[in-house]
């Protein structure tokens, strides 16, 4: 056998039980008919588990379809990208004009585009966020409607002739 010949081989190698956001240090070592190889260096910088994936983009076209008394409906459309895990829901929030204070008022799966949040009070305005959700967690940014929207009845219009 030649001792200047080198043989490379790549091998992959999935480590389990890590815990998520927590670094490691990875050292490798080979095994043949021989015995144990010595230690390779450690690999540095240190490897940060995390998912092989990242939460979604944010949905599109966050809209207003209707509103009515206590109720106002809200339509959208999925993200352009999911970031490697599938959307496992939509997350929608809502907070009273002169609040600061956002709070969940609607979930709903990830096969629909549009939901109707109930219970806000007539008579005051409120603003509107959507989050899209995988299993790596909340879109980074949400979507927000451009302006409060006022909880009313709708307006009937009666036109009388004589």
């Amino acid at each position: 056998m030649e001792s200047t010949r080198k043989r490379w081989r790549l091998c992959v190698a999935k480590i389990t039980n890590l815990v998520e956001g927590h670094d490691y240090y990875i050292r490798v070592f080979a095994q043949n008919e021989a015995g144990l190889s010595e230690q390779s260096a450690e690999i540095r910088p240190p490897v940060r588990a995390r998912l092989p994936f990242e939460p979604p983009l944010p949905p599109s076209s966050f809209h207003l379809v209707n509103v009515s008394d206590g109720s106002v409906q809200l339509a959208w459309r999925p993200p352009k990208f999911d970031c490697g895990s599938p959307i496992t829901n939509y997350l929608i929030e809502s907070c009273k004009s002169g609040c600061s204070n956002w709070i969940a008022c609607a979930e709903v799966g990830s096969t629909e585009n549009m939901t109707d949040v109930k219970g806000l009070e007539t008579g005051e305005y409120f603003f509107f966020r959507i989050f899209a959700v995988n299993e790596a967690g909340c879109s980074k940014k949400s979507v927000e409607l451009g302006e409060a929207i006022l909880c009313k009845a709708p307006q009937s219009l009666f036109i009388i002739t004589t």
